[in-house]
Parts: structure tokens; C-alpha cells; sequence
């Protein structure tokens, strides 16, 4: 039971995978976030942000930077 338990928490934690610059940037996605949400990567940017919240938008950005940056 624990197995499985580990098994789905590392499935869920692979599904919302995005990757982006130090600047907030987009990089890249896993191919399971592109399968969960129904749309492709976008082709650069921040484009990626348009699937947020608009209110979440810009701490989402600053989370990313600050995690970047370390």
C-alpha cells in the first residue's frame, strides 16, 4: 500500500513539470502536463502563464525566478 501510495505521488509530481530561465522565461514542459491540460508547450516566452490564473500570474513568475536564481 505504501508502494503504490509512492508510485501515484511521484506520477502526480512529474505532471506539472515546467522549466523556465532565471528571468521567468519558458523552457520547456513534461510531455504529461501537455497530456493533462490539452495543449502543446508554447513556442518561447511566457507564454506558458496564459494557462494560470490571472490572478496567480505574477507570483507564479516570481516563484519561478527566485527558484531559479538558486
Amino acid at each position: 500500500e505504501r508502494e503504490a501510495g509512492l508510485e501515484r505521488a511521484q506520477q502526480v509530481a512529474r505532471m506539472a513539470h515546467v522549466v523556465t530561465a532565471p528571468d521567468g522565461a519558458f523552457q520547456n514542459w513534461s510531455a504529461t502536463l501537455t497530456q493533462l491540460i490539452g495543449q502543446a508547450p508554447p513556442a518561447s516566452g511566457r507564454d506558458w502563464l496564459a494557462i494560470v490564473d490571472p490572478a496567480d500570474r505574477a507570483r507564479l513568475r516570481q516563484s519561478c525566478i527566485e527558484a531559479a536564481r538558486a
